[in-house]
């Protein structure tokens, strides 16, 4: 706080000073509490549990009272001293003023790999220019990273349950196939929807989309083993393998972009 005040001294303004537990399991939200009691102009939120950051930024900008809001990590990561500059910058009728890093520190080729694709394709979609920071780009990796082990733990459910319908229900292979991709479609959607994405939106929005991606997948997988056996004459299993990375990209891409976007973007 005292490096905080530091920087609004002399600032013709009045600033409230919001605090967010995000979920944490230690005693942030008492210390919150303290300042706030013994400062004036601090307020304390405790979310429920860890939402992700743009849902703590969501209800941190939802309470705020002023006429602009400067949002900054309690680390300090983001200098103090840079409030000026972004007051100075909003002053001069800039709605929206964001901070980007001159120098990073050094990523590994897979980091730069995975967000530059991300930034592609997301300006591709949007007509807007993205730049990720470092820590978005460990955020969309992790996620991506996530979105693959759930992938993995869906295929493992339709597989058991295939197996299980035919060896002990004595089901056509079929049939129990069908059963076992709808319950491996099913794990995969609610895994990602609590876990890789942490989802607030409403199951009825989510699932049409959801599932609307993965038909998409399917067609593109029918289209590119279609085309890599028959046109390029690829051994099938290696054009299953190809395949598989390109329409793993696509399920990624599409529930993040579109299935969940509200919560990581919109928000």
């Amino acid at each position: 706080m005292d490096g905080i005040r530091k920087h609004t001294k002399g600032l013709n303004y009045e600033f409230e000073f919001i605090f967010e537990d995000d979920g944490s399991t230690d005693d942030t939200y008492r210390k919150i509490c303290t300042f706030a009691k013994d400062i004036r102009g601090i307020s304390a939120i405790k979310l429920a549990r860890d939402f992700g950051k743009e849902s703590a930024i969501k209800a941190g900008l939802y309470f705020s009272k002023g006429d602009a809001a400067i949002v900054m990590d309690a680390d300090l990561l983001h200098s103090p001293s840079l409030k000026r500059i972004l007051i100075n910058e909003w002053e001069r009728g800039a709605e929206i003023v964001d901070g980007v890093k001159k120098t990073r520190q050094k990523e590994g080729m897979v980091k730069r790999i995975m967000g530059t694709l991300f930034n592609r394709i997301l300006n591709v979609l949007t007509n807007m220019e993205f730049r990720l920071n470092r820590g978005q780009v460990r955020k969309l990796i992790n996620q991506f990273l996530c979105f693959s082990g759930v992938g993995i733990i869906g295929t493992l459910a339709h597989y058991f349950t295939l197996i299980g319908l035919v060896e002990i229900v004595s089901l056509k292979a079929v049939l129990a196939s069908v059963i076992g991709f709808i319950v491996g479609a099913m794990v995969n959607y609610f895994l990602n929807y609590y876990i890789t994405f942490k989802s607030t939106k409403s199951h009825h929005e989510a699932i049409i989309k959801f599932f609307t991606v993965a038909l998409i997948g399917l067609i593109l997988n029918t289209l590119i083993m279609a085309l890599a056996t028959e046109v390029f004459a690829l051994y099938y299993l290696l054009a299953q393998v190809i395949s598989t990375g390109l329409v793993l990209l696509w399920n990624f891409t599409g529930n993040r972009l579109w299935t969940f976007w509200g919560e990581d973007h919109a928000q």
